[in-house]
Order: C-alpha cells, then structure tokens, then sequence
C-alpha cells in the first residue's frame, strides 16, 4: 500500500488533494535527510503515526491565527498545519540557514501560499508582529522556551507537543523563580502513537 492510501486509511477525514500534498512533503523531506539531520522517521509508518498524528491532533485546539512554529527545523507541524489547517496561516521561524533554505525550497515546491519563512530566532519577530499562538514541538523544555518570549507582548498562547516527561517538566517550569503563575494550562491532549504505543502529549498554555 503506498503512503498516500496508508494515510487515508489512518485518517479518511483526509482528502486526496491533501493527502498527495502531504505525500509531496514526505518526498522532499526524506530527499533533504540525506544531506542534513531534520528527521529521522522517514519510512511511511512512522511518518504518519508519529509527525503527522501530532498535526490531526492540533485540531481539536483554538488556534488562533498567525501561529508561529518556533525552530521549525524540517518543518513540522508548520507545513503539515498549513496543509490541513484550512484558512490557517503560518510562520516558520528557523535559526539554522540549511534548514530555513530547506523549508523556503519546500513551500516553493508543494505551492503552498499560507506560510512564510522567518530567517532568525523566533523571539525577535515576535517582538515586532502579533503572533497570536505558538507552536513547539522540539526546540526544547518549557522553561527554555518561555525564558525567550517572555519579554514579547505579541503572543497569548503557547502550544508544546510533548512526550511522557511533560509532568516533570511542568513542575520544573513552575520551581524556577518568577515563573509559577506567568503560564496556565488550557488543555492537555494525551495520546499514543506508533507500533510502541510511545506517549504523547500536547499542551495549550495561555500567559496569564
């Protein structure tokens, strides 16, 4: 069964049309992994249980639009979102210059006119344009992130996709001083992908 009808025996709410882009963005994501490190589940299976679960479940949510993915790296959940997300728009902010040429070569690629590139580190947009969400998924812990946007007034939620150590995480953001009560959880979506049934977890927090 090829990738494209795998997809949409896992999620038929997915169209064919979305379903080859996604495909397309596969395809142009494991040619780019051969010469630079942006993942390493590339095989079908994998790529749908464990990047593009992560993406469906981001719609039971309230983004609210722009949303940032801050360290987009090889691109999710921002060019997925933006493919699924319908009237959604995205900024993909990546550091790195190979990874943020990467994502600009893929948005040329798949046609896709709802995401730009921000070439820097996320915070410093931030500071000058209303970003109304963020997303994370693999840039680093809770109080890292937070430690670079804080001073931005630009954004009111911040969605993290995580694994089992969320809990840990949380207290630990809670027990650097200054931080306890600068972030709330809205939601928290638990969740299992992959043959391994590995734990997943995504957070909505707000600023309070």
């Amino acid at each position: 069964m090829h990738f494209e009808a795998q997809l949409i025996e896992k999620f038929p709410e997915i169209s064919d049309i979305d379903a080859k882009a996604l495909s397309s963005f596969r395809d142009v994501l494991v040619e780019e992994s051969a010469h630079q490190n942006l993942t390493r589940i590339l095989d079908a299976v994998g790529f749908i249980e464990e990047h593009l679960t992560d993406v469906i479940k981001l719609k039971e949510l309230d983004i609210r639009f722009p949303i940032m993915d801050f360290g987009s790296g090889g691109g999710i959940p921002g060019i997925p979102g933006a493919i699924l997300l319908k009237g959604s728009q995205w900024i993909l902010a990546e550091s790195e210059v190979n990874k943020a040429e990467f994502l600009k070569k893929a948005l040329l690629a798949l046609n896709i006119d709802n995401a730009s590139i921000f070439y820097g580190r996320g915070e410093k947009y931030l500071k000058e344009h209303k970003t109304p969400t963020i997303v994370s998924r693999a840039v680093g812990k809770v109080d890292k992130i937070y430690s670079l946007i804080k001073a931005c007034s630009t954004w009111n939620k911040l969605i993290l996709l995580k694994g089992p150590a969320w809990d840990t995480e949380w207290d630990e953001f809670n027990s650097v001083k200054g931080f306890k009560g600068k972030l709330s959880i809205k939601r928290k979506l638990e969740y299992l992908v992959g043959k391994e049934n590995k734990v997943r977890v995504i957070v909505e927090l707000s600023r309070n």
